[in-house]
C-alpha cells in the first residue's frame, strides 16, 4: 500500500517531458522511503530482542 502512494505521489509531480517535476511531492516520496525503512528496522530490532529475552 506504501509504495502505491509513492507510486501515486511521483505520478502526481510529473508534469511532462519538457518541464521539471514538481519538487514537494518528490520531497514527500523521498522522506515517506526514509520513514518506512526506520519503522521496519525499529520493528525488526524490537522482534529480535523479544526473541533473545525469551531464550
Amino acid at each position: 500500500m506504501g509504495a502505491g502512494v509513492f507510486h501515486t505521489l511521483v505520478a502526481v509531480a510529473y508534469r511532462g517531458t519538457e518541464t521539471a517535476p514538481d519538487p514537494v511531492p518528490q520531497a514527500l516520496v523521498l522522506t515517506g522511503i526514509v520513514v518506512a525503512v526506520s519503522a521496519t528496522a525499529l520493528a525488526l530490532t524490537l522482534g529480535q530482542r523479544l526473541d533473545q529475552q525469551d531464550d
